[in-house]
């Protein structure tokens, strides 16, 4: 296995391919995102250990014309079904049937999870998800070697199309032979994805680590939470860790009890009988009819009393609970629940009473029985008959505290007086109400004298001596801003060496330094500290080994340049024996010419190793016929011998020899490999020779055309024994049969054959005919 660290270099990428090839869906492509060029996918697989899911939320797409791996996708069929570019499949590296070096997708499946016929329309499974997780398990692949597991420029290998109106997620594992070499071992990662994105492998070595977890794995070495332990009592089977009288309830669950549902005491939770039973508490007279029914009596023990004939009840006409039926007085009588207030017009009407007692009570004028206003305009509970009108304000000066209905004549008191014109706040009683004050300077020989101010407060603010209150001299000749009474004489200005801070007036004493220096005769700048400022400094290469060596230069500024090794400050070789312009150090020996097989474009010297593949093959074949089979001869020349000879054929026919006999109908390919490795493939085709031109025509029917099982042959001129060969478009014979007609429609079970373009040959008697059928 491969480290880890460098496995997480490889990812999965789901991304969306087209939309609306079929209505409303989208197809979906699965790459895996390669680290090296020459990396190699080998498979794609599944089982018990290692499960594989491919999953939708809706199902997915699967064409009619379309196959479970892409390489059974003819793109010829494309422009006649349109739909086939939406076909749902599984690869390794090819979109439609393999070409060249390309070889076919293998495929194996257990005989409980046949996941190819979810690829194929029509099946039961048919767009239903994928499960690979029993024991034999499955996979798709391609042997390691063939470009199919190569990835494209992009680094990318494509393994799956979907199309679907649904999300797609799954889990799938991945066999990997890092820069294609199998000599260390694969590299094999597992995926979790749902949805588009690009998706890094799953963790290696998670799983349960705790060893009395039901799921604990021994091989596990990083815990990933997912322990699950048995309930308290029960082992992971679910069976009871203690169950003496094996009865399925454990010992520390049992509830002891009586069990036995015909006693009095039956308990209906319990799970052990322990004897308490009892069957008396519960006998009694069950009849609700006799004199002693017992309620809480579940079994009837005999014991019904039925001679209690007589009547209890009140036989008095005139009580209120006077009972006809009954025969003797139980002096229950009574004489109240009867009699109330019988005026329908009072609050207290008892519409049951037999008899009015005096009771009566009647609202007050103007309310209801509920004490509510029968007039109340503006619903504020005054009756419009006793409103009050007036001012209703507390606030107001006319305030009338007994009207109940505002009339809008409130009169108020003017801000911050009383009704009497007084101010509520007058703290210095000066007349001016708190709220007017106005704080300020009331000294009119001050600066900020306020006229409007009513209220000093201390805020007043005054010239300094020989100052206006606008900060002016109140005498100052020069005009310099500095009063007379305070000039100073002396140098002012601030770059002289003898520059006087306190001095206002300048007297014409000031003294200079040099330009560059200090009033000492110090650099003002020297940040390299050689005792030359920087102002004066020349910039150069100093270094007398440089190309641009300057003698000028006081300041090396990096600007230095060197003759690269071996050569000198002109680019010239210091050493070159051949003179063509590369330094000896540096030559290269190899293949120089272009056209060779093994050129080297880094070479420089030629060293007469070139070799070239220019390996010419000619073949002559004759095909098979009724009466004799094929043959084929070579001639190979060119290359460097010697050379291998490989051929395959129908039917797993193998040979390396030059010339074959006995040939079947078919198409045979041969590699050549020469003594440099070099390779040439050439195919040659034996066509089955049937001589339709010997027989008058045939003329029948072939239907349903194209189809994907089995077909109907219908002609009117057929009758008797025929014979039926279908041939594939290479020529070769797939399927012969013989059949009794008798002028009906016949039907012709197709094996399951490869999609494609066929011949279908009939002969009858001496009746030949001919025509195509596609199958899908």
């Amino acid at each position: 296995m491969s480290g880890f660290g460098q496995a997480q270099e490889y990812t999965l990428s789901l991304e969306e391919h087209a939309t609306d090839i079929v209505a409303g869906q989208t197809t979906y492509r699965l790459y895996v995102n390669m680290v090296n060029s020459d990396d190699f996918l080998s498979s794609i697989y599944g089982g018990n250990d290692e499960p594989l899911s491919i999953t939708t939320t809706t199902g997915f797409f699967n064409s009619a014309f379309g196959g479970a791996v892409a390489s059974t996708i003819n793109p010829a069929f494309l422009p006649f079904f349109p739909d086939l570019a939406a076909d749902s499949w599984v690869t390794i590296g090819i979109e439609f049937q393999n070409t060249g070096d390309e070889v076919a997708i293998s495929t194996v499946q257990s005989p409980d999870q046949p996941w190819t016929a979810h690829f194929e329309s029509g099946t039961p499974e048919d767009g239903t998800d994928v499960y690979m997780n029993d024991e034999t398990g499955g996979a798709w692949y391609v042997l390691n070697g063939t470009p199919n597991g190569l990835p494209d420029d992009n680094l990318q290998v494509l393994v799956l199309q979907m199309t679907t109106d649904g999300e797609i997620c799954g889990t799938m594992n991945f066999q990997i032979f890092e820069n294609g070499d199998g000599q260390f071992g694969d590299t094999r990662l597992t995926y979790t994805f749902c949805g588009v994105g690009t998706y890094s492998p799953d963790a290696e070595g998670g799983g349960c680590t705790d060893e009395l977890a039901c799921n604990y794995d021994a091989a596990a070495t990083d815990d990933d939470g997912s322990c699950e332990y048995a309930e308290t009592g029960y082992d992971c089977d679910g069976i009871c860790l203690n169950d003496a009288d094996d009865d399925g309830v454990c010992d520390e669950f049992e509830i002891a009890g009586c069990t036995d549902a015909f006693a009095c005491n039956y308990d209906d939770t319990a799970t052990d009988d322990d004897g308490t039973c009892e069957f008396v508490t519960c006998l009694g007279c069950t009849d609700e009819s006799a004199c002693n029914y017992d309620p809480t009596a579940l079994y009837n023990d005999g014991s019904c009393d039925y001679s209690c004939t007589d009547v209890l009840g009140c036989t008095n006409v005139n009580a209120c609970n006077f009972d006809p039926a009954a025969t003797v007085d139980d002096g229950s009588c009574e004489y109240t629940s009867c009699v109330g207030c019988m005026d329908d017009t009072a609050c207290n009407y008892d519409p049951t009473a037999l008899y009015d007692n005096g009771s009566c009570e009647f609202p007050a004028s103007g309310y209801d029985c509920d004490g509510n206003c029968l007039n109340d305009a503006d619903m504020d509970g005054v009756c419009d008959e006793f409103e009050i009108q007036g001012c209703t304000d507390m606030g107001a000066c006319n305030y009338d505290a007994s009207a109940t209905d505002d009339d809008g004549t409130c009169e108020y008191a003017e801000q911050y007086y009383d009704c009497d014109g007084v101010c509520l706040m007058d703290m210095d009683g000066d007349g001016v109400c708190d709220e007017l004050e106005v704080a300020g300077c009331t000294d009119m020989l001050a600066c900020n004298y306020d006229p409007s101010a009513t209220n000093e407060d201390g805020s007043c603010e005054f010239a300094v001596s020989g100052y206006d209150c606008d900060g002016n001299c109140l005498n100052d000749s020069d005009m310099d801003g500095v009063c007379d009474e305070f000039e100073i004489d002396g140098c002012t200005d601030m770059n002289a060496c003898n520059y006087d801070a306190s001095a206002t007036d300048d007297d014409g004493s000031c003294v200079y330094a040099e330009e560059f220096y200090d009033c000492d005769g110090n650099c003002l700048n020297d940040s390299d500290m050689d005792g030359v400022c920087d102002e004066l400094e020349v910039n150069g290469c100093t270094d007398e080994m440089a190309c641009n060596y300057s003698a000028d230069a006081t300041d090396d500024d990096g600007s230095c340049t060197y003759a690269e090794t071996y050569y000198d400050c002109d680019g010239n070789c210091l050493n070159d024996a051949d003179g063509d312009g590369i330094c000896d150090e540096f030559e290269i020996t190899g293949c120089t010419d272009p056209e060779a097989e093994n050129y080297n474009e880094e070479a420089t010297d030629d060293d007469g190793s070139c070799y070239y593949c220019d390996i010419a093959v000619t073949a002559d074949s004759t095909d098979q016929t009724e009466d004799a089979l094929g043959s084929i001869s070579v001639v190979v020349s060119g290359g460097t011998a010697p050379y291998e000879l490989a051929w395959t054929g129908p039917n797993d026919f193998t040979s390396t020899d030059e010339a074959l006999q006995d040939l079947e109908a078919g198409t045979y390919t041969l590699v050549i490999t020469d003594a440099n490795g070099c390779t040439e493939t050439i195919d040659v085709t034996i066509n089955y020779i049937v001589g339709i031109a010997e027989f008058p025509e045939l003329t029948f029917a072939i239907y349903p055309n194209p189809t994907n099982g089995s077909f109907w042959i219908e002609g009117d001129a057929i009758n008797g024994k025929a014979t039926l060969d279908m041939l594939d478009a290479a020529g070769r014979l797939v399927i012969r049969q013989e059949m009794m007609f008798n002028g009906q429609p016949m039907q012709i079970a197709v094996p399951r054959v490869e999609s494609g373009l066929y011949h279908v040959v009939l002969r009858s008697e001496s009746l030949i005919g001919t025509t195509r059928l596609l199958i899908h």
